[in-house]
């Protein structure tokens, strides 16, 4: 077993993560200001994540991929499987996350989907050269969108991969098992290690 982090690193770490993405990756609309314009026709916000502020520092990145490892280690308990994401906002968790391994002696592959495939030359569906193994899905956050279910349709219908029973978020904006909206295979847990309580939010 990979001594990612002890139990009091493990608590620093997220601490640390928790007070970056509540004073840095969540716009709260101040009290007599306009609301937000959702992303579905006629709703509003009065809050909203931008995770990407942290996963493009170095510092936050670390700390999250450690959680990562150290959570999958427990809960998965093996290294047979590589990571996916759909672009862009899992892209800095795919570059950060086998880097942070590689430190520890654990060779993880990465690749992106592609929202669409190309429409030139290759014409293809991901960046980055898949293997094989199983495929553990990963987002920034876990919401009522598409993104976890498009990557993984890619995947397994492009890709004929597999996908682990499990994927990994920085955020669960949702509750139950599998999230995303309900559009992923039942069964499938969600490793985020923060939800919406973390920062006084509700859905």
């Amino acid at each position: 077993m990979i001594h990612f982090v002890t139990d009091s690193e493990r608590h620093d770490h997220r601490e640390w993560l928790r007070q970056y993405i509540d004073q840095h990756c969540i716009h709260r609309v101040a009290l007599g200001e306009p609301s937000l314009i959702g992303k579905a026709p006629g709703s509003r916000y009065r809050w909203q994540f931008y995770l990407r502020r942290g996963l493009f520092d170095p510092e936050f990145m670390r700390r999250a991929a450690l959680l990562m490892l150290d959570r999958v280690q427990t809960q998965i308990g093996h290294w047979d499987w590589q990571l996916a994401g759909l672009e862009t906002a899992s892209t800095p968790l795919l570059a950060g996350i086998p880097a942070v391994a590689l430190q520890h002696g654990i060779r993880i592959n990465a690749f992106s989907v592609r929202k669409q495939r190309k429409e030139y030359g290759l014409f293809n569906w991901c960046e980055g050269v898949p293997n094989s193994l199983p495929v553990m899905l990963v987002d920034d956050l876990c919401n009522s969108t598409e993104s976890l279910a498009t990557a993984l349709r890619w995947c397994m219908l492009e890709g004929q991969l597999s996908i682990l029973p499990a994927f990994y978020t920085v955020v669960s904006k949702t509750t139950g098992e599998a999230g995303d909206g309900g559009r992923l295979p039942g069964g499938m847990t969600c490793l985020s290690p923060f939800t919406l309580v973390d920062f006084d939010l509700k859905p």
